[in-house]
Parts: C-alpha cells; structure tokens; sequence
C-alpha cells in the first residue's frame, strides 16, 4: 500500500495474514484476525458449519499452497471429511503443531469470489501517524489505530513522555533532525546535509485475537550500500545486519539477544520501542518491521547534533541513553579477575582452588558459584547435600574474603519443578507464569533427578513453573528465598540464568501466556488486568532483573543470560551464553560483543568458551580468548572442559550425584609442558590492571555519554569506508586499537590502520612505525621480557594494537605517538 494512503489495510504477507471469505448456509461473513506468531507457511483449517468442508477439501482457488482447507478441535488440521458438527476454523503453525481457534464463529466464502480466487480486502482500519520532538537531535514517530491519540503509558523503554501539542503538528524540526507527515506517509531527514533517514513506503495492520491489540507491518526505504549494525547479539560472522530477517521471538534466546536499536552507516540511530513479538527483514532496498501485537507503533529516531566535533555515532549513542536512561557506572571490584566454572562443586573445592590462585599469584576479585547446589531448580538454596557439601556459606564467604575475593555471584534458574521448596507455593498461589484462562504454563525447563516429590517419586521434565516476574507477590516470594538462602550469608550477588526465558517449546513463551503487568507501570487490559505475552515478551528479562535491583535495594547485580533495553537500569551485566570452544566461535564472539555493545552497556564473554573444549589440546586458544576478554566489560573464565578427571589433577567430586562437574579450568591445568599458558593468561591479566584507570575513565564517559569502551573501528573512523568491514579489531576507548589473533599457530597478522597519514602508529614491541590508510602485515610474537611494560600516561595509546581516532580536532589531525602490541604463545 502506498505510503501516500493513510488507511490501514488487512493483508497476506509472508504466510502470516490470511483473510478467509467462504460460503456457508447462504450467508457471507468477512473474519480477518492474526493467526500465528511467526513469519513462516502456515496451514489455515477451515470448515463449514454442517462439518462438512465446502471446497471438496482442497486449497482454495487464490490462495497460498500453504493454505489448506482442514482442520479439527481435537486433532488441528486433520481432512475435513472427520470433522465435527461445529468446528470452525483453526490455524496450525508447522514448526511447532501449536494451534490456535480463528476469532469469530464461522469463516464464510462470497460467492462471488468462488472462482476468482477468494482473498478479498477486508474493511480499511485507518491508522494515525504522529511526530514528536524527542530529546536532543531525535524525534519519535507513532503509527495508532483510528487516528487515537498516542500514548505514554505502553509497554517499551522509553522513558520520557512526549509533548502533546493540538493540533498536532505535520512537521517537526528539533536541532540535526527534521520530521514530516506531508503525503501521508512519515519522513525524516537530517537538516546539516538533506540526508534522508526514515521514510515509509507501506504501513498495514490487522485486528488480533486480542481485543484493543493490532498487527502491524511497515515497510521503509532502504539502500543497497547501507549497513545496519547493533540490534543485540547474534553468532555470525560479519558485523553488518544487512540481508538479514531477525525474529524477535526464537532469536531471544541462548547466545542470541535482541534488542531492536539499529546503527546506520548513514549515521542514524532507529529503536522500535516496542517490547513483544515480531520480525525486521534488512533487505537490499528496504527495511520491514513487523509487529505481532501491539496498541500502537512506536519508533525512535535519531542522529548527531550540527556542532558535534566528535564521532557522530557518539551523538547517537548519547542520545540513545538519554532516551532509555543511562547506566549505573560498574563498581571497581567487577573490573578484576573472575573465576568461574561448570561447577564448583563443594564448599570445600571452592576453598581449594581459590587457595591455589592465590598460590600462582592470580588474585580473584570476584567468585561465581555454579548451578546444581540444590536438589531441586527452584529451591534457591544450598540445599544438595548441605551438610557435607554447604555445611556453612556464612563461613566459606568470609574464607574467602580473607583470601581476597571482593563479591560471590550465586547461580539462579528462574523456574521451580515439583518437589522443590518453593512448587506448591508458587502452583497454589497462581504465581506461575500463566495462559490466557488464568492457568499456570507447565515450563518445559531442565529437572533435577536429585529432586523427588510425593512417594519419591522422580519428576518428569516439563512439569516446572516459571515464576511470574509481573506478579507482586511471586516477585516477593523468590527475593524471600534469595536473601534467606545467600543475601543473608554475604552472597549478594546473583547469575541469573536462562533469562530469556528459556524453556518452552518451541523457543521462549507460548502464544497464549500472559502477565500481570503489575511491574512494568505501563497499562494492562482494563478488563482482565493481564498483558498478552506476545505484546511484552522481552520484558521478562527486565522485570526479572529488577526484582532482585529491588530487593536488595539497588546493591546486588546480575549477571544475565538475557535483557532487553533497560535491564541496564537495575544493574544487569550480560554475558554471550553457552558457546562452543573453538576458534571460529571465539571470532564470532567479537562481532557478537561489538554488536550487542552498541546496543547495551555492559556485554562478556564465557573465556576459553563453555562447551567442548579439551584442556589437553586448547591451551592457545584459552590465552588467545583472554587476550580479548581483557578489553570487554569484565573478564570472567568459565566452561566446561573434557576430559572431566585428568589423573594428575587430585580432585574429588562427592558433591556431584548428577556428574554434571565438567573438567579442571583454572590456567594452571594444562600441566608442565604447556606452562607458558599460565604465564601468558598472567601477562594479560597484568594488562588488564594497568589499564584500569583508563578504563574507568572511558567507563565514565559511557555511563553519561553513552560511548561504547569496546566499539568497531568505524565508530572512530567515520570517513573511512574500510573501516566498515572490519570485524577482528576493535577501538578500545578513543585512544586504543586492538587487533587480537584469532587464528591458531599464527606468528603475523594483518592490521588495517585506519585514518590518514597524519595518524602514526608505533608496534609496542619493535618500535616500527605504521601510519593511517596502511593495511600493513606485522609480527606477532611473545615478548619475552614477560609482563613488565610500561603503557605512559592515562590518556596514551596502549593495547595490543593502539592508534588515534581520525576525526579533526581544532581543524588539524591529532599525532600523539601510539604503541602497538601483540602477543602469542612463544614457539
């Protein structure tokens, strides 16, 4: 539909939106709804009300092959020649058999239509389009049905509300960034060049099942030499989202976050402030947002101010937080070292390894324990085998403060199987996460066979409760049991695991869950007091976050699995998931961090990987994983090695009836001959502390500015279009350049050093100079002087690989003398 067309039309799209016309008794009737949460083929069932089908059961003559003329109360989409006296019409997704009733009684054919092909355009639902300045340099754009005044007051992050002017204005010019409703569609240009930003070509919407909800498509200009960077983390191998479709309901999920704030290489910021379920397709010439359920659309647009002298992705970072609020600044003892495994299974191992760091000289600033310390998931407590295993929390804690360790985190499953301490709580109390007829969703997470309920009785999966992070009361009983359990010991800090959340089938929530809205401050249906899932989905992990925020009164932080835009808000550290141990991973994790962090503040990575490592074999790549998880937010060790008992490390696992304990993981297992493992890993923890105050200076800047520490070259090198596609090297801060080694037994890489030749760039090691505009190769050796070195002033350049940004100050390039460092296991 042309953007020059207000109204807002029902279509089929992608095999989401099927409008049904079929006769029946005689009568016509038109039922247009959305049918399925996904962009993917779907069967529409239909049948008459005799139960008999009408067409002979075949597709109807128009429609999609997608589309058959089948379906059953009992069993979804069986022929139609078995169906019951009343059956209506269903809608069977295929990738998961979850189906769903078609809204109304009876979907019916003109006659008319019979031979023509029967998709008929339904009744035009018009739509209102709204502008509003927004912060400095931004404006926000709303699409509401029946041209209903926009509101404040709906789920997303936002922050602020907008001015409300009457009338309400068709053009909107606020500083860099110009807005106009003129022809009936919504553009945005930037004043300083003309350059456009946002621009609609189609906007169409349907009615949902839900009463007062909408789906929405809107279709906008694209450029085939346009990148678009950021929208949260996924596993892939180039920094540019480009020819790409994200759906926002299976790509939130382990080692994959959305978070639906786009970076254009035309040097906007775009956010949909809309937390539900839905879909972008990056295409060459466009860009398609559509949104499963929603009162309205609600978009974020954004670019840099005229007088900037900075980067002008810095202006839109900036204006970014502004927009969704700015984060808490990480206290000193996150920037340490932290030690983590799968799984540290006793009090006393716990005491044992971190008695052994002390002994090689590695000091641990911060402790995680893992999960499986409890007989049940939902105990939250050191429940297995507590008296031989946990005898006394308070007392390991003050152990370990007296060894060193600044703060304990304590892994936290967010669900509870039956047989737990907190099942027949939270089942009785209806504080389970709950469908649409007010019933708790049976989660399909892990369970523990150490967890017995009833006669003893072991408990099947699938049969746990998700808690309900939007109910007061559930909120209330899980911070019961956390304070008791840790808070209460000195463990105040939490792991909160499988945050996305995960557990269902096929990936996430179901399609029929609901909250309770009670947290979000943000309306709910006026008539149940709940909020569908699927117009709120992300949230979850933000109201799951907060719940422990404020519980401890802002003191405890989380280190997540998952978030969406203001997790940021209650203290929320993301890591990238359960990821494999292998180099081609490693080199996803870096495009993945870069990403996320032009989305989110704080962003790590599991070193060495979780999964699949052999401490025999992987010696290299743990050092080469260190060697960049230095740079990120903090710098945490973790996985689960193999083999899982090398007979020349004497642990003893007694607290572990489930063997879920993988192998040793500290930097001292890979035993004599690979000793230089340790060395190196020491080496690049002593980095990590020298650059600490300037890390807390660019940490500064982030938490008001809103800049990335860790960000792809471009963001420094606007200018330069090479810059663009480069994913192994990345701008710590202003003044570092790191370009890691990625690949194995490698002794020279090449290096783009970005900007022109006015820039000068020293190697840290041989003292040759390289200079802007050269893609030079250089040579990767260990030094052998060990970690002695000494990186200058604050405000130097000091990192693997170090250089100044190629943006103009006071008319002239900035020269300052740069060093350049790397590092690789000595032959």
């Amino acid at each position: 539909m042309s953007a020059n067309v207000q109204n807002c039309s029902c279509v089929m799209f992608c095999g989401v939106l099927l409008l049904l016309s079929i006769q029946a008794n005689g009568h016509t009737r038109v039922n247009h709804t959305k049918y399925t949460p996904a962009l993917e083929s779907t069967e529409i069932c239909v049948a008459g009300q005799d139960g008999h089908d009408q067409t002979g059961g075949k597709p109807i003559e128009g429609t999609s092959p997608h589309f058959i003329i089948t379906a059953n109360d009992s069993e979804c989409c069986q022929l139609c020649s078995n169906l019951r006296p009343r059956c209506n019409a269903w809608v069977r997704q295929p990738s998961t058999g979850h189906c769903w009733p078609i809204e109304g009684a009876t979907a019916t054919v003109a006659a008319h239509d019979r031979t023509a092909g029967l998709l008929a355009q339904p009744p035009s639902l018009p739509v209102g389009l709204f502008i509003d300045a927004y912060g400095n340099d931004s404006v926000r754009i709303r699409l509401t049905f029946n041209h209903s005044a926009p509101r404040d007051d709906l789920p997303g992050a936002l922050r602020r509300q907008s001015p409300h002017s009457d009338p309400r204005p068709s053009s909107v010019t606020n500083g860099n960034i110009r807005a106009s409703t003129a022809g009936g569609g919504v553009t945005v240009t930037r004043v300083s060049d003309g350059a456009l930003l946002f621009s609609t070509t189609e906007y169409d919407c349907t009615s949902t099942m839900e009463t007062g909800y909408y789906q929405w498509r809107i279709r906008l200009v694209g450029w085939s030499s346009e990148r678009i960077w950021g929208l949260g983390e996924r596993q892939q191998e180039v920094l540019d989202n480009k020819h790409q479709t994200i759906d926002f309901r299976t790509d939130q999920h382990n080692t994959k976050i959305t978070i639906p704030f786009a970076v254009s290489s035309r040097q906007y910021g775009l956010f949909l402030n809309h937390p539900g379920w839905g879909s972008l397709a990056l295409e060459t010439n466009s860009t398609t947002w559509t949104v499963d359920m929603a009162k309205q659309i609600d978009f974020f647009v954004t670019t840099y101010a005229v007088e900037s002298a900075s980067s002008p992705y810095a202006g839109i970072m900036q204006n970014y937080y502004d927009a969704i609020g700015h984060p808490t600044m990480l206290p000193d003892w996150a920037l340490g070292f932290w030690a983590s495994k799968q799984r540290y299974s006793s009090q006393t191992e716990i005491l044992e390894v971190v008695r052994n760091y002390t002994a090689h000289n590695i000091s641990v600033d911060v402790l995680v324990i893992d999960w499986k310390h409890y007989n049940c998931v939902g105990d939250w407590g050191f429940t297995l085998n507590s008296s031989v295993c946990w005898p006394d929390p308070a007392a390991m804690v003050e152990q370990l403060q007296s060894l060193g360790v600044q703060q304990i985190f304590v892994s936290v499953h967010p669900w509870s199987q039956d047989g737990s301490a907190t099942y027949s709580e939270l089942t009785k109390g209806k504080l389970c996460v709950q469908n649409s007829d007010g019933e708790n969703l049976a989660w399909g997470g892990w369970s523990l066979p150490t967890c017995r309920a009833g006669k003893g009785q072991a408990i099947a999966e699938g049969a746990n409760c998700l808690y309900d992070p939007s109910n007061e009361r559930s909120r209330a009983l899980l911070w019961q049991r956390l304070d008791s359990s840790y808070f209460q010991h000195g463990i105040s800090n939490f792991w909160t695991d499988g945050t996305e959340p995960a557990g269902a089938p096929p990936k996430g929530l179901p399609y029929n869950a609901v909250f309770h809205d009670e947290i979000s401050e943000q309306s709910s249906d006026a008539a149940s007091g709940t909020l569908p899932a699927a117009a709120a989905f992300m949230l979850w992990p933000v109201w799951h976050s907060k719940t422990i925020f404020d519980g401890s009164a802002g003191t405890s932080w989380s280190l997540a699995r998952s978030a969406w835009a203001g997790s940021h808000l209650h203290n929320t550290i993301v890591w990238s998931g359960d990821i494999s141990s292998d180099w081609a991973t490693l080199r996803r994790e870096l495009v993945a961090g870069l990403n996320f962090q032009l989305t989110y503040p704080y962003w790590n990575t599991d070193t060495g990987g979780f999964s699949g490592g052999d401490w025999e074999t992987m010696g290299e790549l743990v050092v080469r994983w260190f060697q960049v998880s230095i740079f990120t937010s903090i710098v945490r060790l973790h996985g689960s090695r193999t083999p899982a008992e090398p007979s020349w490390v004497p642990l003893s696992r007694p607290c572990d009836p489930t063997d879920a304990s993988g192998g040793p993981i500290e930097p001292w297992v890979y035993g004599p001959a690979n000793y230089s493992v340790l060395q190196h890993i020491k080496e690049a923890l002593q980095i990590r502390k020298s650059l600490l105050p300037y890390m807390r200076k660019q940490l500064t800047t982030l938490v008001n500015h809103g800049t990335p520490v860790m960000r792809p070259l471009w963001f420094d090198f606007p200018r330069c279009s090479r810059a663009e596609n480069v994913t192994d090297q990345f701008m710590f801060g202003p003044d570092y350049m790191v370009a890691p080694v990625l690949e194995p037994n490698v002794t020279e890489r090449l290096v783009l050093f970005p900007g022109d030749d006015g820039i000068r760039y020293v190697h840290h090691f041989t003292g040759k100079e390289y200079f802007g505009g050269q893609l030079a190769c250089v040579i990767a050796v260990h030094h052998e002087g060990g970690a002695e070195w000494s990186g200058g002033e604050s405000d130097a350049w000091l990192s693997l690989c170090e250089g100044l940004h190629g943006m103009p100050k006071n008319g002239k390039h900035l020269s300052t003398t740069v060093k350049y460092r790397f590092m690789t296991i000595a032959a």
